[in-house]
């Protein structure tokens, strides 16, 4: 995010001797949304792309939203025992549970001004490629279900994208 705003107008008459300043309208937030290009999605598995998922949870106990019981196999342990559901089906049955993923993500973007700084009003392509390649990163991320802050190289929050679709994977 970034500002935008008052309006400044200058006049200055014919002969340069006379300068006029004027203030139009009022400081405004607004969000620069850069340039992004389509990257594939990462492997289907969480962590599988070099990580590991640190926010994973296993819910233990009945009652939990994410149990699902399954047929008793040998070697079991008979504390997990679903009963409710072995007598439901007449075979015995346990519990597992499914694993849920909440996984996050952190981009970082080197914005320090020694390194990005160029003489001039000239744009830096290499400045903007950057914004573009972290924007394109992070957009990917979001779409394959992370939640995903981006940060200066100072830790500074520049922004948050939230996960765009529910995780399905196994």
């Amino acid at each position: 995010m970034s500002t935008l705003g008052p309006l400044l107008l200058r006049t200055t008459d014919p002969f340069g001797l006379v300068q006029r300043e004027q203030a139009f309208g009022d400081t405004r937030t607004i969000t620069v949304i850069p340039q992004t290009v389509a990257l594939i999605p990462l492997p289907t598995k969480v962590g599988a792309a070099g990580g590991t998922a640190q926010t994973r949870s296993t819910r233990l106990g009945q009652g939990a939203d994410n149990l699902i019981p399954r047929p008793y196999a040998s070697g079991d342990s008979r504390r997990r025992i679903h009963w409710r559901a072995t007598a439901h089906r007449g075979d015995l049955m346990v519990r597992q549970e499914e694993e849920e993923a909440s996984p996050d993500a952190l981009v970082v973007l080197d914005r320090a001004a020694d390194r990005w700084d160029r003489p001039g009003d000239d744009v830096d392509p290499a400045f903007e490629t950057a914004v573009t390649l972290c924007g394109s990163v992070a957009l990917r991320l979001a779409q394959d279900g992370y939640s995903v802050d981006v940060v200066d190289s100072a830790g500074v929050l520049l922004g948050r994208c939230a996960a765009m679709r529910r995780i399905g994977r196994t």
